[in-house]
């Protein structure tokens, strides 16, 4: 429920009614845009889980995509930087032969 109010009213209201209840009218229009706008928003659930969701300790996944933890995700990305890229692994090796050749 949205209670809007004119200035005029606002002043004159119960003091039952709290103030960050009331949604002020500006002008000779209601605008509805915040108001749908807010409301969307409250009613997006933050986490959708079911039970057994909420017990188990497994990620969701599937095809192509997984859902990672913070402390998983830092691990995958601190082994993905310590493997050389098989593109790069040739250039690696110029640059062995150089060294062996100047020695």
């Amino acid at each position: 429920d949205e209670l809007f109010m004119t200035p005029e009213q606002f002043q004159r209201r119960d003091e039952m009614i709290p103030e960050e209840d009331v949604l002020i009218i500006e002008g000779q229009t209601i605008s509805l845009d915040d108001s749908v706008a807010d409301n969307l928003l409250l009613a997006i659930p933050m986490q959708v889980l079911t039970e057994e969701e909420k017990k188990s300790t497994e990620m969701p996944s599937g095809n192509d995509w997984a859902v990672l933890s913070e402390e998983d995700y830092a691990n995958q990305k601190e082994a993905q930087a310590q493997q050389i890229d098989p593109r790069l692994a040739k250039l690696s090796e110029l640059f062995n032969d150089s060294e062996d050749d100047n020695a």
